[in-house]
Protein backbone atom coordinates (compact mmCIF):
# COMPACT_ATOMS: atom_id res chain seq x y z
CA UNK A 1 0.00 0.00 0.00
CA UNK A 2 1.30 3.47 -0.89
CA UNK A 3 1.26 6.18 1.46
CA UNK A 4 -1.52 8.16 -0.51
CA UNK A 5 -3.45 4.94 -0.09
CA UNK A 6 -3.13 4.90 3.75
CA UNK A 7 -4.20 8.56 3.61
CA UNK A 8 -7.34 7.84 1.36
CA UNK A 9 -7.87 5.10 3.75
CA UNK A 10 -7.68 6.74 6.72
CA UNK A 11 -9.73 9.96 5.30
CA UNK A 12 -12.51 7.17 4.21
CA UNK A 13 -12.86 5.84 7.55
CA UNK A 14 -12.51 9.39 9.29
CA UNK A 15 -15.25 10.70 6.58
CA UNK A 16 -12.84 13.18 6.03
CA UNK A 17 -10.45 14.75 3.13
CA UNK A 18 -6.99 13.67 2.33
CA UNK A 19 -5.40 16.59 2.50
CA UNK A 20 -6.87 17.05 5.94
CA UNK A 21 -5.50 13.67 6.97
CA UNK A 22 -1.81 14.63 5.79
CA UNK A 23 -2.20 18.21 6.99
CA UNK A 24 -2.97 16.42 10.33
CA UNK A 25 -0.14 14.10 10.16
CA UNK A 26 2.37 16.34 9.12
CA UNK A 27 1.42 18.75 11.80
CA UNK A 28 1.91 16.14 14.64
CA UNK A 29 5.13 14.79 13.06
CA UNK A 30 6.35 18.55 13.03
CA UNK A 31 5.46 18.98 16.38
CA UNK A 32 7.08 15.68 17.81
CA UNK A 33 10.44 16.90 16.20
CA UNK A 34 10.57 19.77 17.99
CA UNK A 35 11.28 18.07 21.22
CA UNK A 36 14.39 19.25 22.59
CA UNK A 37 15.26 16.24 24.43
CA UNK A 38 18.67 14.97 22.85
CA UNK A 39 17.08 11.05 22.97
CA UNK A 40 14.31 12.26 21.16
CA UNK A 41 15.86 14.55 18.38
CA UNK A 42 18.56 11.50 18.37
CA UNK A 43 15.51 9.06 17.20
CA UNK A 44 14.32 11.85 14.80
CA UNK A 45 18.01 11.72 13.33
CA UNK A 46 17.58 8.04 12.42
CA UNK A 47 14.70 9.02 10.03
CA UNK A 48 16.12 9.61 6.74
CA UNK A 49 14.52 12.89 4.85
CA UNK A 50 15.60 15.27 2.11
CA UNK A 51 15.20 18.59 4.03
CA UNK A 52 15.51 19.67 7.30
CA UNK A 53 12.16 17.86 8.57
CA UNK A 54 10.65 14.62 8.15
CA UNK A 55 7.56 14.60 5.64
CA UNK A 56 4.48 12.12 5.51
CA UNK A 57 6.32 10.62 2.74
CA UNK A 58 9.38 9.86 4.26
CA UNK A 59 7.72 9.29 8.03
CA UNK A 60 5.12 6.86 7.42
CA UNK A 61 7.25 4.22 5.36
CA UNK A 62 10.05 4.38 7.56
CA UNK A 63 7.96 3.42 10.46
CA UNK A 64 5.93 0.65 8.62
CA UNK A 65 9.29 -0.79 8.37
CA UNK A 66 10.35 -0.16 11.72
CA UNK A 67 7.26 -1.85 12.95
CA UNK A 68 7.39 -4.51 10.86
CA UNK A 69 11.20 -5.32 11.90
CA UNK A 70 9.37 -7.05 15.03
CA UNK A 71 7.52 -9.40 12.90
Amino acid sequence: MTVNEVIEQVAHELHTTPEYVRKEIQAAIMEAQHDPEPAVQARWALIPRKGDYVTVDEFLPFMADFVSSFY
